[in-house]
């Protein structure tokens, strides 16, 4: 956004509807906006609604959550909202991201197939609408004839790594990235019993910051660029690293990202505190 001088104030309602204890994010990033000639408003949690239809006290509202819950409140509004896996997946690929290797089946008899043409012992059901890993599902040929799924929205997948559960993580908005880190984690094998069962603990080992490659940066920021032209916000982007050593996605998160770690770094605040500038 560029300044014009005498122009009317840009008003900007930033909305914290996933981390409460995150306000001075919000408020740090507000204070910086308003020195650089923005009206900001912070509300913790869902804003009061709109007083009447049409009556935006905002010019722009961007929120961490759903982008529906707070649609009364300005005439642009950039958020989330719940994608199924096989469309999250899909938009990864358009953009040249490489996805780890997964497919949507259609019936039991395809599921054994996949074991073939994949070659393992184990696949891994990713069911949509689910965070966090609580309904992954890893399992064997043995267990195909009880398993239940979404045949047209969950997908089954081929782990990346049997030797490494370690996951990074790409935070965007606007097109650009906020921040890039990485997770340890132990391999499926040492995190189930057997190495089969329900539930990934997910990103919540020892983190620390990482750089993606730079190809990888350039094509996660084109994604990020064209979902904020969809009215997206915030996403998040997870990967694993194949034994050869590239990197592949195994999940886009459009609907929410958690900020209780990341909103420590002083890059990560600026990076924000820019992107919501350019939203305005």
């Amino acid at each position: 956004m560029t300044e014009t001088p005498g122009a009317t104030q840009r008003r900007l309602l930033l909305v914290n509807g996933v981390d409460p204890e995150s306000s001075d994010l919000f408020e740090d990033m507000a204070q910086h906006l308003r020195g650089r000639g923005l009206e900001v408003g912070v509300a913790t949690g869902l804003p009061a609604p709109a007083r009447g239809e049409g009556a935006y006290e905002w010019d722009v509202a961007v929120i961490n959550r759903n982008r529906a819950d707070v649609l009364d409140q300005a005439p642009v509004v950039f958020g989330g909202r719940a994608v199924s896996r096989p469309e999250s997946l899909g938009w990864l690929s358009d953009a040249g991201v490489a996805t780890m290797d997964w497919e949507v089946v259609s019936s039991r008899l395809a599921v054994l197939g996949l074991f073939r043409k994949w070659g393992v012992d184990r696949l891994i059901l990713k069911p949509s609408w689910t965070f966090g890993g609580k309904d992954v599902h890893v399992f064997a040929r043995r267990t195909v004839a009880r398993m239940q799924w979404d045949r047209e929205l969950d997908v089954i997948c081929k782990e990346v790594n049997p030797n490494d559960g370690d996951i990074y993580k790409v935070e965007l908005i606007a097109g650009r990235v906020l921040v890039g880190w990485m997770s340890k984690s132990p391999p499926i094998r040492e995190q189930l019993p057997n190495g089969f069962g329900k539930g990934l603990p997910g990103a919540y080992g020892d983190r620390s910051l990482w750089e993606p490659p730079v190809q990888l940066r350039d094509q996660l920021c084109e994604l990020s660029a064209r979902l904020t032209d969809m009215h997206f916000g915030h996403i998040s982007v997870d990967l694993m690293k194949k034994p050869d050593g590239t990197f592949v996605a195994i999940e886009l998160n459009p609907r929410s990202a958690a900020i209780w770690w990341t909103k420590q770094f002083e890059s990560f605040r600026q990076n924000y505190t820019d992107a919501l500038y350019e939203l305005a």
